[in-house]
């Protein structure tokens, strides 16, 4: 199920880890000429002109800004960590606490989602950049890992499981584990596509694959998928708009008598700064997930909207945001399981290299 969670006595998240997260490598080599340390700069520096045409614009390229001896202000390092396609390393950490309901389930069952998703890029050429992303799904389901072999076929007869009366019994008995691993990479423009009132245009094309990593099978798809991927966004002065579409279709199997996968998930992203220090943010960025072959047309779609904040600082001089959102599901499947309520919980260390 494509990622979208309050805690329960079930739910399980390696946030606290978070603190061993905070270092990282650029993957880009450094200049030749190195620019000055922002701890360098000085008050001479930091006033002058040149600085003060930074200063006043958010979208500035840092780079330049630091070859110019000018320190970059929290809300421009603020505004380069909202950028999808950004020059710099990050490592998310993003928990979903999801209530599940739909179909055979009558009351709330909760699942619980916890990706740690390094995002770094690889520089093509003086234009170009390739934006990795990978991410890593520790999951916890109310479904008994036996069901994916509950039955198999021989030539005379359904050969049933020996394992069948206690699933029949326990259907929701709690499974955890590894999820399926995805890789997205994305090659974008170095460059960004200013705008006349301040904002600018973000873009990267590329292609997404999912493998088939679950260490139980009722955790992933049993298949190898792998399709486009796409990201558009606007960062301006006061909002952040992007949508982040990705389309997977298998081609191999690990596992037999899995179902073929044909899914679409899209997260949209709408913000707006609180704040002239642009610490703050409010808005939504949830997941539509499109199971195209699910039975039903009923059963296909899962459209949820929300509501959060999210809060940008440093810790240990490492940018660090934070964010929780509460989402709801509009649409959502008719006759079979599905999300209902969704809790999110997202930690983003980054690294740009002008902090390296």
């Amino acid at each position: 199920m494509p990622h979208q969670k309050k805690p329960s006595k079930h739910w399980w998240s390696p946030l606290a880890l978070l603190p061993l997260l905070v270092s990282g490598v650029h993957a880009e080599a450094a200049d030749s000429t190195t620019p000055p340390s922002p701890s360098a700069t000085t008050d001479s520096q930091a006033s002058s002109p040149e600085c003060a045409h930074f200063y006043a614009d958010i979208n500035a390229d840092l780079k330049a800004e630091m070859k110019a001896g000018c320190k970059p202000t929290d809300a421009q390092i603020g505004q380069l960590m909202n950028n999808p396609v950004a020059n710099l390393v990050m490592f998310p950490l993003q928990n979903d606490y999801t209530r599940v309901k739909g179909g055979p389930i009558g009351d709330y069952k909760d699942v619980n989602r916890t990706q740690f998703i390094p995002t770094f890029p690889v520089k093509l050429g003086d234009d170009w950049n390739l934006i990795n992303r990978i991410s890593f799904p520790i999951v916890s389901e109310p479904v008994n890992k036996h069901i994916g072999g509950l039955f198999g076929d021989t030539p005379q007869q359904i050969a049933q499981d020996p394992r069948t009366q206690s699933i029949v019994n326990d259907p929701y008995s709690r499974t955890t584990g590894l999820g399926d691993i995805t890789y997205v990479g994305l090659v974008a423009p170095s460059e960004t596509k200013k705008l006349s009132n301040g904002g600018v245009l973000v873009w990267g094309v590329g292609g997404t694959v999912m493998l088939p990593t679950a260490s139980e099978a009722v955790l992933g798809t049993g298949k190898y998928s792998a399709g486009p991927t796409a990201v558009l966004a606007y960062l301006g002065p006061e909002w952040i708009l992007a949508v982040f579409p990705q389309q997977w279709w298998s081609f191999a199997s690990s596992k037999k008598d899995r179902p073929n996968v044909n899914m679409t998930n899209v997260q949209y992203i709408i913000q707006r700064k609180l704040d002239d220090a642009g610490k703050w943010h409010i808005g939504m960025s949830p997941n539509i997930a499109i199971n195209w072959n699910a039975q039903g047309g009923g059963n296909k779609v899962n459209f949820p909207v929300g509501l959060g904040i999210n809060y940008s600082t440093k810790l240990m001089g490492v940018p660090i945001k934070y964010g929780f959102e509460v989402q709801y599901s509009v649409i959502q499947q008719s006759s079979m399981p599905g999300a209902r309520w969704n809790y999110r919980f997202v930690i983003v260390p980054a690294v740009p290299k002008f902090l390296l």
